[in-house]
């Protein structure tokens, strides 16, 4: 599987849990319902004096509903 199918699955997954959170606030009453689902990735790599000094990997993955 390439990097790219790769990025595509992950991105259909994150659409289809936001439509299901809307699709859960609006059965549970609310008129409006916007989702917003983000996911990522970082890497740093801190270098001194010509040798790495600290490198850093995180990832995080957020979701924010609003509701009227």
């Amino acid at each position: 599987m390439s990097q790219n199918d790769t990025a595509a699955g992950r991105a259909e997954q994150l659409l289809r849990l936001g439509d299901e959170i809307v699709a859960r606030a609006i059965e549970g009453g609310a008129s409006v319902a916007e989702a917003s689902v983000r996911e990522g990735e970082h890497l740093s790599v801190k270098v001194r004096l010509g040798e790495r000094e600290l490198v850093e990997e995180a990832g995080s993955r957020a979701i924010g509903l609003r509701v009227m």
